[in-house]
C-alpha cells in the first residue's frame, strides 16, 4: 500500500497505463483485437493461454501488472480504457472512441459487448481496433459451480475456448498479413477465494457488515464521515484514499483474507481488496504468426581438455557432471524442460531445469553416465529442450571429445572428485 503511488506512475507496472505501453504497436497495426476478460486471476491464466494456443495463436509478449484499488470493475475498467486517472461519466464505448481519437491516430474503434457480436462482426476494410468487453468469467467466478456439478476450471475452460475460437474466426476471414495484427488480452482485476476458517475468524465477524456487496471486499464512506469511525475498526484494514482521483470517498480495504463478508451461498470468488490475487494480473499479446525468437547462446563450462588432442576428455562408466552456460537474448523468460545426450551412448542420471530471464544467463547441470560403446567416439552432442512463450524449442551443443576407460590406465583417485 505504501508503494501504491510509485507503482501506478510507472507505465511498465501499472494496469491503468498498459494500453499506453502498447500504444505504438496499436497505432502501426492494421487490425488490433483487444479482449478485456473481466476478472482474470493469475490462477486461471493457463486455461486461457492453452485456449489461445489451440486456436493457433502464438504468444509474443506477457506482462504482469498491478491493478488499481479497490480492485473491482467500476473503479478499474474506465481507467484502463482511457489510460488516465480521470473520472468519466461516459460509457465504455464513448471512452473507447475518445481514446482512439486521442492516442491511436483516429483509427476506427469498434466496441463489442458479447461473443455473438464478435462472431457476427464484418471484417473491417480499413485499419481498426476492435474491443470486446467479455463479462462471463466474472459471472462464473461469483457463482456456485457445484450446483451445476462442475468446477471453476471446467466452466472457464469452456468460456475461454469459445473466446479463442471467436477471435480465430475473425482473423481467418481477415485478408491481411498475419504480422499486421495482434490480439491483446487484458483484465480489469483478479479475484480470491476465501477459506471457511477465514470467514469464521474474529475479525471477519467484527467487520463483515461493512461490505454492502457480498462479492466485493471493500467499503467506503464520505471523507466527512470517516472521522466518526473508531480507530480500532480502521486498524483491521487499510484506510485508503485515491492519490490520483479527485473524489469524496475514503475506502476501507481489508488486510489479507480475514476481514471479509462471506457470500450467502458460501461459495465463489470475491474481489475489491488488495491481496496479490486481486491486484496482480496477467496481460499478453498474441499473433497468428509464430514469433521470430533469437537463438540462445550456450557453451560448456569446466570441461577437462586433453593438452595433446585438444579434446574434452571423459571416462566411461562413471557419473560425469556437465555444466552448460546458457544466454537468453530474448525479452521473454525461457524454461529448460529437459536434457538429452545424442552422442555418444549415455544415460542422463539427473539434470536441473532452470528458468532464465530475458537478457539473462543461467546454468544447466546434467549428470551423465557414458556407456562402454562410447569408446572410440569423437564428439559430444547434447540437446536441451526449452519453453518460451508457451511453445517448445530445441538447442543443440557440440564439442570434440574422447572417451576412455578408467580401468586401462590414466585414471587417478583425483578423477573420483
Amino acid at each position: 500500500m505504501k508503494e501504491y503511488t510509485t507503482i501506478h506512475q510507472d507505465r511498465e507496472k501499472s494496469l491503468v497505463h498498459l494500453l499506453n505501453y502498447w500504444e505504438d504497436k496499436i497505432k502501426k497495426e492494421v487490425l488490433s483485437l483487444i479482449l478485456i476478460v473481466d476478472s482474470l486471476p493469475l490462477t486461471f491464466w493457463g486455461l486461457l493461454q492453452e485456449a489461445m494456443a489451440k486456436a493457433r495463436f502464438h504468444r509474443h509478449e506477457i506482462a504482469y501488472r498491478f491493478g488499481p484499488i479497490p480492485s473491482q470493475t467500476d473503479a478499474s475498467k474506465p481507467l484502463i480504457l482511457s489510460g488516465t486517472w480521470e473520472r468519466y461519466d461516459k460509457g465504455y464505448e464513448a471512452i473507447l472512441q475518445d481514446r482512439a481519437q486521442k492516442d491511436w491516430g483516429g483509427k476506427r474503434a469498434i466496441y463489442l459487448s458479447n461473443l455473438k457480436a464478435l462472431s457476427a462482426l464484418q471484417v473491417p476494410e480499413e485499419p481498426a481496433i476492435v474491443l470486446l468487453n467479455f463479462l462471463p468469467p466474472d459471472e462464473v467466478l461469483h457463482s456456485d459451480v457445484e450446483l451445476k456439478d462442475s468446477t471453476y476450471e471446467e466452466e472457464l475452460h469452456r468460456l475461454f475456448a469459445r473466446l479463442a475460437d471467436s477471435a480465430k474466426h475473425l482473423f481467418d476471414r481477415w485478408p491481411g498479413e498475419s504480422q499486421e495484427c495482434s490480439v491483446y488480452v487484458i483484465t480489469d482485476h483478479g479475484a480470491t477465494r476465501i477459506l471457511e476458517e477465514e470467514k469464521a475468524s474474529f475479525d471477519s465477524k467484527v467487520v463483515n457488515k461493512l461490505f454492502p456487496d457480498e462479492r466485493h471486499r471493500f467499503s467506503y464512506v464520505n471523507k466527512a464521515e470517516a472521522g466518526n469511525i473508531p480507530e480500532n475498526l480502521w486498524s483491521l484494514g487499510y484506510r485508503f484514499s485515491q492519490p490520483f482521483v479527485d473524489e469524496d470517498y475514503v475506502y476501507f480495504i481489508p488486510r489479507g483474507h480475514n476481514t471479509v463478508k462471506g457470500p450467502r451461498s458460501g461459495k465463489g470468488y470475491v474481489h475489491g481488496g488488495a491481496s496479490p490475487e486481486e491486484v496482480i494480473v496477467p496481460a499478453a499479446v498474441f499473433k497468428p504468426a509464430r514469433p521470430a525468437w533469437k537463438e540462445l547462446a550456450a557453451r560448456f563450462l569446466n570441461l577437462r581438455i586433453d593438452r595433446k588432442t585438444g579434446k574434452a576428455s571423459f571416462y566411461i562408466q562413471r557419473v560425469i557432471p556437465l555444466q552448460i552456460e546458457v544466454q537468453n537474448p530474448n525479452s521473454e523468460t525461457i524454461h529448460i524442460l529437459r536434457v538429452d545426450l545424442l552422442s555418444p551412448d549415455a544415460d542422463i542420471k539427473g539434470c536441473t531445469t532452470p528458468y532464465i530471464a530475458g537478457s539473462g544467463y543461467g546454468t544447466v547441470e546434467a549428470d551423465c553416465y557414458f556407456n562402454k560403446s562410447a569408446i572410440g567416439e569423437e564428439e559430444l552432442i547434447i540437446q536441451f529442450t526449452y519453453e518460451i512463450s508457451g511453445e517448445e524449442y530445441i538447442k543443440e551443443l557440440k564439442a570434440a571429445a574422447e572417451y576412455k576407460s578408467a580401468v586401462t590406465g590414466g585414471f587417478t583417485l583425483k578423477d573420483l572428485k
